[in-house]
């Protein structure tokens, strides 16, 4: 008896893209000052991400620009595993600066 295995093609290249409803502001325009008043709890490191995500969502990946603390970070998470950093930014949950 033989089994026959499907496989799901990959619509990576179909994926939709990502509208800012009205009650998000466009990419770029969130300031330090307003994440810590919305998050007053935050971690310095959280804004910096939350910052990160605003400025350069919806940019060209060869016009986005990073932060030396968000590099760095980014740096970290390469170092101890490419593979789950490939994976996360392959998956676009998070918009992160090529390897």
């Amino acid at each position: 008896m033989t089994r026959t295995v499907k496989t799901c093609d990959s619509d990576k290249g179909n994926r939709p893209k990502v509208k800012h409803g009205p009650e998000m502001p466009p990419s770029g325009s969130v300031t330090r000052a307003q994440l810590q008043q919305m998050l007053p709890n935050a971690l310095d490191h959280m804004i910096v991400l939350l910052l990160s995500q605003f400025k350069n969502t919806g940019v060209h990946p060869k016009g986005r620009r990073w932060s030396k603390d968000f590099m760095n970070s980014c740096l970290q998470i390469f170092t101890r595993s490419p593979v789950v950093y490939k994976h996360i930014r392959d998956s676009q949950l998070l918009v992160l600066p090529s390897p």
